[in-house]
């Protein structure tokens, strides 16, 4: 067991799932006006019929994420790219250093009624897989294999668009972006450092210790997988502590939350409000040059990526729901049960420190993609006829 690699994942996990929640409750590219009535009733509709749509689509029309995305792909693969540039530019004009103040925003608005979120999500979902589907991990990452997600997409890069590397390095050299990467690399070690001195090795000594003490023969058991050079490492080691040890990762970030959760929790809210007052340019600026840079010399790549890993997913939701059909339904209920509110209060969250960033995207969307959006809703007219009326009687 690696711990400065679970060390450095919690942040990372904080960003993700944070994120991850924050765009599924809030739809940013809904659009508004004459021509997108039904899409401007959604927006404007309490969180509870959202919420109520969403559900009903997922369970009626399971597949409909993937109609649409493949429709996108057979008719705007280059559309992809231009939204990404257009999304991009918006933030950089409107909403600079967003990507750091959403997450932090959203944390200290809910941290008095979820006081460690970030850790009681992760601990919420690994207990469930350790208890129910201890296999599901090794399963998922041999799945993940299987599908060739990596040398698929290598070969698509390849093939059609060679100059990629190059291109990003050339804009990554302009600006001088490396160096202003580095700089905020080192001003959030020095920051950390200086106000949490040690908080790595003590997290660090914790688990070391809590594993010496419960599984003393655990460190030997991952040193014989290495060792083995007829076995992927990644996948056995994953394979064996599913076997042998599915509860120690719920039981790993329940040690760490208990001893050093308030602490992590200050340490991620100061990364993210250094990053947003230190360096806003750069999380801002970066982002939309790369994806001008694709847009006007790789329209396409957004949607092949898009093409790879909806076939590669496919294939996986259907391993998953053929293995663990139950695995949604039961994550679905252990987060909600735990945080009842959880999707409505950042909302809320967005709403209060973004009034208009829904309005400004849907407002993008409109006027700069109406045919996507157009087509998108005649596509699907065409494949479930009604589905429309269905969702407007449902928001009334």
């Amino acid at each position: 067991m690696n711990n400065k690699k679970i060390f450095n994942l919690i942040p990372t996990m904080a960003f993700l799932l944070l994120t991850a929640f924050i765009f599924t409750v809030m739809p940013v590219f809904s659009s508004n006006g004459d021509n997108f009535p039904l899409m401007d009733k959604f927006r404007k509709a309490s969180f509870e019929k959202k919420k109520k749509v969403v559900e009903y689509l997922h369970r009626k029309y399971p597949g409909l994420r993937q109609e649409v995305g493949s429709y996108v792909v057979k008719n705007h693969r280059e559309t992809m790219s231009q939204i990404r540039m257009e999304k991009t530019l918006l933030l950089q004009k409107k909403y600079p250093a967003i990507i750091a103040k959403m997450p932090r925003t959203v944390l200290q608005d809910l941290e008095n009624k979820y006081p460690n979120l970030v850790l009681d999500l992760a601990i919420e979902t690994t207990t469930l897989i350790s208890r129910k589907y201890p296999d599901m991990p090794a399963d998922m990452m041999k799945w993940r294999n299987s599908a060739g997600f990596k040398s698929k997409t290598l070969k698509m890069i390849r093939q059609k668009h060679p100059t990629l590397l190059k291109d990003i390095q050339e804009v990554l050299d302009s600006k001088d972006y490396r160096k202003k990467i580095a700089d905020m690399k080192s001003d959030v070690q020095q920051m950390l450092a200086r106000k949490y001195p040690q908080l790595r090795m003590r997290v660090g000594e914790d688990i070391r210790a809590y594993i010496t003490e419960k599984y003393p023969e655990l460190p030997e058991k991952i040193a014989q997988i290495k060792e083995n050079s007829s076995v992927n490492p990644r996948v056995a080691i994953v394979e064996m502590i599913c076997k042998d040890y599915p509860q120690l990762i719920p039981e790993v970030l329940t040690l760490v939350k208990d001893k050093h959760g308030k602490e992590i929790h200050n340490a991620i809210i100061d990364t993210l409000t250094l990053i947003e007052t230190k360096h806003p340019a750069l999380i801002t600026d970066l982002p939309a040059d790369m994806a001008t840079m694709m847009a006007k010399k790789h329209p396409t790549l957004l949607g092949d990526l898009m093409e790879i890993r909806m076939d590669g997913r496919k294939t996986i939701a259907q391993q998953m729901e053929k293995k663990y059909p139950g695995f949604k339904n039961d994550l679905k209920t252990a987060i909600t049960t735990k945080f009842p509110n959880l999707g409505q209060d950042i909302q809320e969250s967005v709403k209060k420190n973004f009034p208009n960033l829904r309005e400004d995207m849907a407002e993008m969307m409109k006027t700069k993609f109406p045919s996507l959006i157009t087509g998108i809703q005649q596509d699907l007219e065409a494949k479930h006829p009604g589905l429309q009326d269905e969702i407007s009687k449902m928001l009334d």
